[in-house]
């Protein structure tokens, strides 16, 4: 890491709501995964399943009417299908102060850039334990993005096929693009000063300039203003 047939609701008596706690809602198309996966979050102290559906349309009445969540898991919707890129932002656009992030399988997944400009806040691996995904929770809490290292490879592709600091129509300079490069590739600020051959706090120089130009405060921002600049969306 770094960085659910049908319609069903809420199931079962609930106990008097924490209200420090997350809540979430989780859609998987598979009753037994999706069965599994809200026992596992409810047995996180700091998690609240508010409520479960089949896919994104049944989720999206269910949750209009009973809960606003936090955050929305989102696994399979329909077998062997990839999750449908306008129903997730349909999910974002309904409740834009909600985390969407997607349960992977790292392998199977090739649209993240085009996940990420949707509004997917992170993706989380089939693969994880209780250790990774609590790991996972915290940081996606901070308002981080949460990607898998087996995912940052795929993304790493997907942006040199799209992305160019030209598509940005701003006047960066060259060392400024070589930077650019750099920081969509993942690279830490040590790593960026071995690759150029100067100083650390000149990397911090550069990427301080860049930030101020992408209109933005911090790495995580500017690299989403990056992805932006794609257009790949309608």
């Amino acid at each position: 890491m770094f960085p659910l047939f049908a319609k069903e609701g809420i199931k079962g008596s609930c106990k008097k709501r924490d209200m420090t706690k997350i809540k979430i809602y989780i859609i998987e198309f598979r009753k037994l995964i999706r069965e599994s996966l809200v026992s596992i979050f409810s047995k996180l102290e700091n998690i609240q399943v508010v409520g479960y559906a089949c896919d994104i349309k049944s989720a999206l009445g269910d949750m209009k009417k009973n809960t606003k969540p936090e955050m929305v898991f989102i696994g399979e919707t329909e077998l062997g299908q990839r999750v449908d890129i306008k129903m997730m932002k349909t999910v974002k656009n309904t409740f834009p102060s909600a985390k969407i992030i997607l349960i992977s399988e790292p392998e199977k997944t090739n649209y993240i850039l085009e996940e990420l400009i949707a509004g997917i806040d992170g993706y989380i691996s089939r693969e994880w334990g209780i250790k990774e995904l609590n790991k996972a929770l915290s940081f996606l809490k901070e308002g981080e993005i949460i990607l898998p290292r087996a995912l940052i490879t795929i993304l790493i592709k997907e942006i040199r096929r799209f992305i160019s600091p030209e598509s940005l129509n701003i006047p960066f300079t060259s060392r400024e693009r070589t930077v650019i490069k750099l920081l969509i590739e993942g690279k830490a600020n040590k790593e960026m000063a071995n690759t150029l051959g100067i100083a650390e706090r000149t990397v911090k120089y550069y990427c301080s300039s860049l930030y101020k130009k992408l209109k933005v405060r911090k790495r995580s921002e500017a690299i989403a203003r990056i992805y932006s600049s794609a257009h790949l969306l309608d």
